[in-house]
């Protein structure tokens, strides 16, 4: 009764629904300068097992592939922008500040393809 009455929903506000989606899968870019804390261990791996039961139906509606895109695009340049920020700290606490000067934003200098987007250094100064 409870998935026939959620679905009758959807159906009769799908625009509203697709509204509270897309509110979702809002782009969050990261600001927070702990650069420390972001480092945590792996989770253990999971083995998932999905039933057709699990499957996600899904809705037709509209969507903007652009806005996506661009908010795709800014996410990335703000995640390398963060990397670039905890690469600074975390060789000027190694003692090496001037290896930072070195640092190469790959993809922003050269563009995509290389691989990698930032070419850093370990504390004996190899790439």
């Amino acid at each position: 009764l409870l998935r026939k009455s959620v679905h009758a929903y959807v159906l009769e506000h799908q625009q509203t629904v697709g509204a509270l989606v897309d509110a979702l899968e809002e782009v969050k870019l990261p600001g927070d300068k702990t650069y420390r804390a972001a480092l945590v261990e792996p989770p253990a791996r999971e083995v998932l097992v999905r039933t057709p039961a699990s499957l996600r139906q899904r809705l037709p509606r509209k969507f903007d592939y652009a806005a996506r895109d661009e908010a795709n695009r800014k996410l990335g340049r703000a995640g390398e922008q963060w990397v670039i920020g905890y690469e600074q700290q975390r060789l000027t606490e190694l003692g090496h500040p001037e290896l930072f000067q070195r640092l190469d934003w790959v993809s922003d200098t050269q563009g995509d393809g290389a691989g990698f987007d930032i070419l850093s250094f370990e504390e004996d100064a190899h790439e």
